[in-house]
């Protein structure tokens, strides 16, 4: 393709902008400047370096005027081409400016939909954040409901210590009275047998002394005998019914006593129960001594019964009479 001529106004022109200060031009006289300012200023350098910084100096020139266009109105001779490139610039930047402004609605849209977002996450975070409050509030009236209760509960749990004391120390009370008056009892119950022990010995005494003058007056007084005989049945009659009720009020305090017992083996007082208990077993033995010393009394009754009717003889195995048999107390 040959080269076009450039036309004399615009070298002239480009000259004009040198001399002007155009900045691009002032840009080129700066690098030229600073490609000649490598070689010094010596009159002993090679003459080839000289001559090389003017070549390049001179060859910057003709670059600057080669880039500078004709303008048309100033040389009517340069005919005027229409550049292909320009349309094809201009596509392409029709191109450019669709896809930017699709690119643009692309961002406003976006934009849009990050600023709903937004404020949807505002919302949230307003709502969380409400929640948050609210539980946090919660949560406080929680702890200070929890407090009180933990506080009630050691003042129910105070209270409840008392009570127990309390029922403790009343326990102890009752126990010491239940315990006082059961060894009351049981002395009373000991005077009431050791009275009725006496009461039958003396009986006991003076039937055997009755018997005994009944024994000697068997042969000459039978009427006699037999109204003695009568008299010593009632007494003997007497002695069992008062047995008979003593034995039943020995019998209830028996039982009182071994309910007492029974209430407080689960109490401390184990040593005072099981004197409680000997004392009873002692109570009973005494009982049982006595029903046998009356039954002894009843079967020689029926000894001396038995030798009236049969006219002073005595039944078989009773050859010396009813005197032979010795008290059991």
């Amino acid at each position: 393709m040959p080269r076009t001529p450039v036309p004399r106004a615009s070298i002239e022109k480009s000259e004009a902008h040198s001399r002007q200060g155009h900045p691009r031009d002032r840009l080129t006289d700066r690098r030229i400047q600073q490609r000649t300012a490598l070689v010094p200023s010596n009159e002993n350098l090679r003459p080839e370096l000289s001559a090389r910084a003017e070549r390049c100096r001179k060859r910057e020139l003709v670059r600057k005027m080669a880039t500078v266009k004709a303008d048309p109105a100033e040389d009517p001779q340069l005919p005027q081409r229409p550049d292909p490139q320009i349309g094809l610039r201009l596509q392409s930047l029709e191109q450019k400016k669709a896809r930017l402004e699709k690119k643009v609605e692309k961002l406003r849209r976006n934009t849009l939909d990050l600023w709903s977002m937004a404020d949807g996450y505002h919302a949230q975070l307003h709502d969380a954040l409400a929640v948050r409050n609210l539980s946090i509030n919660e949560m406080r009236t929680a702890e200070e409901r929890a407090e009180r209760g933990k506080l009630a509960e050691r003042a129910l749990q105070e209270e409840r210590d008392g009570l127990y004391e309390e029922l403790r120390l009343l326990e102890e009370k009752v126990a010491k009275a239940e315990e006082i008056d059961l060894t009351e009892k049981l002395r009373q119950a000991e005077e009431r047998a050791e009275q009725a022990n006496l009461s039958w010995k003396r009986e006991r005494a003076k039937l055997q002394e009755e018997l005994g003058a009944a024994k000697e007056k068997l042969a000459a007084e039978p009427a006699d005998l037999l109204e003695r005989l009568r008299q010593a049945e009632e007494r003997a009659e007497r002695i069992d019914m008062e047995w008979q009720v003593e034995r039943a009020g020995l019998q209830k305090e028996l039982r009182e006593a071994e309910k007492r017992v029974d209430d407080l083996e689960t109490t401390d007082m184990a040593k005072k129960l099981q004197e409680a208990e000997e004392g009873t077993r002692l109570e009973h033995s005494r009982a049982m001594k006595f029903w046998l010393a009356l039954s002894k009394e009843r079967r020689e009754t029926e000894l001396l019964r038995e030798a009236l009717e049969n006219g002073g003889e005595y039944p078989t195995g009773v050859a010396q009479g009813p005197g032979i048999l010795d008290p059991l107390l």
